[in-house]
């Protein structure tokens, strides 16, 4: 180095002038020390490097040499081949991670701008000032407060179909919990994440959204005063519904700000998740919805943070047949005359644990559950039942009326009997003597049959 051309920059330049004029004679150690604002130990130290090595003393003793951690010219190299053959469109940030998770090259994100700039590499974000606001303060523990939403986008490409991605995002860590991509926002993707969140952590306390129809009923704080006075409530919708059955709090925002932490949430999955389904080749909602929980580890590892609070205030999930019955989309039928209901133009009969078909009033409300994962179950005086559809009567087929002979070219009767398990005759003696050992209480069936039967036999 010493032998090589050195250039000074201004600030050794001004020292050098200063120094030359000490050893001309023209200052003295003291007016140097005060000019450049060094101790008087320094100015000499300086003088003395200057009359033995010349002018190049002044400069840094490192300059013109590479540093032992610098990046190697074939590292470099391969960075640049790697970003503008795979990740063209990627932000720097975006590339330092894939470099390290895909390729093994641990590199800071400077450094790689550093790299990628000079070679014409351009990021598709500009760096701009943030600009301030006001933030809210996360929650102590993890699970006290869960944000859910939808984006509806093209996530597959802009030739693609724009579909939904439904997330729920912890308020605490940041930790993205449970996602899912849907045709479009519905209840069955907001009632599969909150069956996600529970059987990977637990129950949250509260569930903030925004005031969707699908959470909030449209007649919410639409009350009369009458109606408060008589102590009339609003009506919870669907969700609501499963949501109070789980124990779950529900919060509503006023605003898109008020839930910042998964609108952000929005941007940067616009921005990484397209780009990596792009690489995957996923072009499909059932092929992301496989890609998602990979993605989602690598993206919890990378942005989620420590909560004030270690210990977790998400509450045990219940067991699955609870949690499938509660997670359901749910609808009201009425009992017809025949002890059915009909759902989706299908008649259903109620069955009870030991196989009994329920006998039903006309009218009655009954509730269907239409669980996740398609199971029909009907809820009735807060009792679970079974639903199946009416067996066909074990009599001999009855000729068709058309195929009898017409006498004096009247009508010809037909007796058209009930099967033996037809709900009317659950309460027939014969039916409960042949069919005691279904039931522990049959025994006290039949003898309030025959006393009942016996006393109006007696009176006739």
């Amino acid at each position: 180095m010493r032998g090589e051309l050195i250039q000074l920059n201004k600030k050794e330049l001004k020292r050098l002038v200063v120094i030359q004029k000490v050893i001309d004679g023209h200052l003295t150690i003291n007016d140097a020390s005060r000019i450049l604002g060094l101790s008087s130990r320094q100015v000499k130290r300086l003088k003395k490097g200057v009359l033995e090595l010349g002018p190049q003393y002044l400069a840094h003793g490192n300059r013109g040499r590479t540093p032992k951690h610098a990046v190697s010219e074939d590292i470099s190299n391969k960075v640049i081949n790697i970003a503008f053959s795979l990740y063209q469109g990627f932000n720097f940030h975006h590339i330092r991670d894939l470099l390290f998770l895909e390729h093994g090259i641990d590199l800071s994100v400077s450094t790689v701008r550093r790299i990628l700039i000079p070679a014409g590499f351009k990021s598709p974000k500009n760096r701009r000032r943030p600009k301030p606001h006001r933030s809210r303060p996360r929650r102590a523990r993890m699970g006290e407060l869960v944000q859910i939403d939808a984006s509806p986008f093209r996530w597959f490409g802009p030739d693609k179909p724009c579909v939904s991605l439904l997330a729920a995002i912890d308020d605490a860590t940041g930790l993205v919990l449970a996602a899912v991509f849907r045709p479009s926002e519905d209840l069955t993707g907001y009632l599969t994440l909150v069956y996600q969140m529970a059987k990977n952590y637990g129950l949250p306390l509260t569930i903030y959204s925004d005031r969707h129809t699908i959470f909030m009923s449209p007649k919410q704080d639409k009350l009369s005063i009458e109606e408060e006075l008589a102590g009339k409530t609003t009506p919870l919708t669907n969700f609501g519904q499963c949501l109070c059955d789980l124990g779950i709090r529900q919060s509503f925002a006023r605003s898109p700000q008020a839930k910042g932490r998964i609108e952000r949430l929005w941007q940067t999955l616009q921005d990484r998740l397209t780009k990596e389904m792009s690489l995957a080749g996923v072009d499909s909602i059932d092929a992301a919805n496989m890609f998602l929980p990979t993605f989602l580890k690598r993206f919890n590892a990378r942005f989620a943070v420590s909560p004030f609070d270690p210990n977790p205030a998400f509450l045990p999930c219940p067991d699955e047949d609870s949690l499938l019955l509660s997670l359901s989309v749910r609808s009201q039928r009425k009992a017809d005359s025949g002890s059915t209901i009909s759902f989706r133009r299908t008649k259903y009969q109620l069955v009870d644990t030991n196989g009994y078909v329920l006998p039903l009033k006309k009218g009655s409300s009954v509730t269907i559950h239409e669980e996740l994962s398609g199971v029909l179950r009907a809820v009735y005086k807060d009792k679970v039942y079974k639903l199946q559809t009416p067996k066909a009567s074990s009599l001999p087929e009855i000729q068709s009326i058309d195929s009898l002979p017409k006498q004096n070219g009247a009508e010809p009767h037909v007796t058209r009997r009930p099967a033996p398990d037809h709900p009317w005759k659950r309460w027939n003696p014969d039916y409960l003597r042949s069919n005691n050992s279904k039931s522990n209480d049959l025994n006290s069936r039949v003898t309030f049959s025959q006393n009942y039967y016996g006393d109006i036999f007696s009176e006739r």
